[in-house]
């Protein structure tokens, strides 16, 4: 096992550091508040460095923390790791910003944080907020900005207010084997421009709410929002109120993948409030918008998925869909289409195969808005379901008038009643 943490510390920095400095931890904070340490790379802090800063996060006690200065630029070194931090519920540690101005920015050839608690220790009610993050640029080298190892023990944690940006992997959250963390949350914070994928993985009990994702993805390989669940399985995890926009670095590449994916085996997976945007002239065939589906290598399940109150615009293929999901429920979302080149909902995706199959579904009270005739001649649907025991009703489809080859609902090869299909 503790070579199985030292391997995964390894791999999730990507970078090996030159001229390792020694930065000292500040023995007293400054007079007027002995909660606070202050760091900054000009003025006179006993503490100068990100690195330092580290350090002296990982010697806090219960309800102190440590303390950019806004204004400040701050080079990486060496691996920066928070390994513990014994804070408690109503005394959280923070990692910050102090005084007036911009955000303090931290810059990496590498990674710019990992957090793995060392063994026999925990990190616990930490706060890390109002820092941009920037890495090397939109490079092929596989460089993660910050990694959450789950496999060690880190609960309550919160990420506020900060940038991620310029890495391939914006974050990534582990969680293979031992499944200790739980409740590791992004607010409010902006993941941009990271070639692979702004956010990767997965820990139980956690959600992303109110963020920016933005120029994520190589429009071939990268999503902006890659839930992952592995073998183990993920539980309990929700995309809340996202904006997710272009899922490609310019209008020079088309986006030919989903914005919003999920696979592998989650338990309670709910993606709800998102405004998924993506161009309608710079979309390809891969180009889906939500997709929990089949994308690893051993049967996947999605038990209790529920994908709500989304707005889907241009994507080029599937706007929403999911397979081997068992009593899913797709309500209340907004999709639209250029053209009709795919159907707007559908279950099942993809081929169940040896997974969960998919049975009594819901899709209620969704809206398909088709703005343009359908191109060829193949046959589309606002929504198809394949699945035994699905309830599909309420549903609102749009179409362009005298488009022959448009169906509105079909339900096992039938189409159905209960929906309202009308002409734009």
């Amino acid at each position: 096992m503790k070579c199985l943490l030292i391997l995964l510390i390894m791999l999730s920095s990507h970078h090996v550091f030159a001229g390792e400095e020694k930065s000292g931890i500040a023995k007293r904070p400054p007079a007027g508040d002995s909660r606070k340490i202050y760091v900054c790379n000009t003025g006179n802090t006993a503490l100068k460095t990100y690195n330092g800063a580290i350090d002296a996060f990982n010697h806090l006690l219960p309800g102190q923390g440590v303390y950019l200065c806004r204004g400040g630029e701050f080079e990486v070194t060496r691996l920066a790791r928070i390994a513990t931090a014994a804070c408690e519920v109503d005394q959280i540690c923070t990692l910050g910003a102090y005084g007036e101005g911009e955000a303090p920015i931290v810059r990496s050839d590498g990674g710019v944080l990992n957090m793995t608690a060392a063994q026999g220790r925990a990190i616990k009610h930490v706060e890390i907020r109002d820092i941009r993050f920037i890495g090397p640029g939109y490079v092929e080298d596989v460089v993660t900005g910050i990694v959450v190892n789950g496999e060690t023990a880190i609960e309550h944690v919160k990420f506020t207010n900060v940038d991620i940006e310029g890495f391939h992997t914006g974050m990534y959250q582990i969680q293979r084997i031992n499944k200790a963390a739980k409740s590791v949350n992004v607010y409010g914070s902006r993941f941009l421009n990271n070639k692979g994928a702004g956010f990767l993985g997965g820990i139980n009990d956690s959600e992303l709410k109110g963020n920016v994702f933005k120029n994520s993805g190589d429009g071939k390989g990268g999503h902006q929002i890659y839930v992952a669940g592995e073998k183990t399985g993920l539980e309990r995890f929700s995309v809340l109120n996202n904006i997710v926009e272009k899922n490609t670095p310019s209008s020079d590449i088309m986006c030919n993948r989903g914005p919003i994916v999920a696979h592998g085996i989650i338990d309670s997976l709910t993606i709800e409030g998102n405004h998924v945007i993506e161009d309608k002239d710079n979309t390809g065939g891969g180009c889906w918008g939500i997709a929990v589906d089949q994308g690893r290598f051993w049967p996947e399940k999605f038990t209790n998925l529920i994908i709500k109150r989304n707005i889907v615009d241009y994507a080029a293929n599937t706007p929403i869909g999911c397979s081997n999901c068992p009593g899913a429920i797709i309500e209340d979302n907004v999709v639209t289409l250029k053209a009709a080149i795919a159907d707007g909902i559908v279950i099942p995706t993809k081929t169940e195969g040896d997974g969960v199959i998919t049975v009594a579904p819901i899709v209620r009270n969704n809206i398909i808005n088709i703005e343009e005739p359908i191109a060829t001649g193949n046959r589309r649907w606002g929504i198809r379901v394949t699945a035994k025991d699905a309830e599909v009703s309420g549903n609102t489809i749009k179409y362009p008038e005298g488009n022959r080859f448009f169906k509105c609902v079909e339900v096992n090869g039938e189409e159905i009643d209960g929906n309202s299909c009308v002409t734009n």
